[in-house]
């Protein structure tokens, strides 16, 4: 499944052609410095017929009366707000993987640790061999650091 994060001012040079009553485009939109923006890349995806979730501020009423799908997330301080919006994302992304009948906790358990500087970090050995056929012929320089063999965060 494609999936592309756009900031709401940069949805109308190009991706906002790309909306239509077939495709779901999801919006967070937080009552901060970026919300007139928000709301107005939220107007165009409606004028064009886009299907919107919304991920608000549960204390937002104006958006919430003026979508029919919106996920509320709790009121916080801007410096948490962030971690409290993805949580529905991950969430989402994790039900989508299940439907689709991907083992979403596989990787988990599949993945060893490795000790580093004092710190406990994943590493996953053989993500490579889970890679779709067509990224695996790739040139290594082309693939993420992250989706290489042996490549651990630390």
């Amino acid at each position: 499944m494609h999936s592309e994060g756009i900031l709401a001012g940069e949805l109308k040079h190009g991706p906002l052609a790309l909306v239509d009553k077939l495709m779901p485009v999801i919006m967070i939109i937080m009552r901060d410095h970026t919300y007139a923006k928000c709301q107005n890349a939220l107007q165009q995806v409606i004028a064009r017929q886009g299907r919107p979730v919304v991920i608000c501020d549960k204390e937002d009423i104006e958006t919430i009366k003026n979508n029919k799908r919106t996920i509320k997330v709790p009121h916080s301080v801007d410096c948490l707000q962030g971690i409290l919006s993805v949580i529905p994302l991950q969430l989402l992304a994790f039900h989508l993987a299940v439907l689709r009948g991907y083992d979403a906790l596989k990787l988990t358990t599949d993945s060893s640790f490795v000790r580093r500087k004092g710190s406990v970090t994943p590493c996953v050995p053989h993500v490579a061999s889970k890679l779709p056929e067509a990224c695996r012929r790739l040139p290594k320089r082309r693939r993420s650091r992250s989706l290489q063999p042996g490549w651990c965060h630390a």
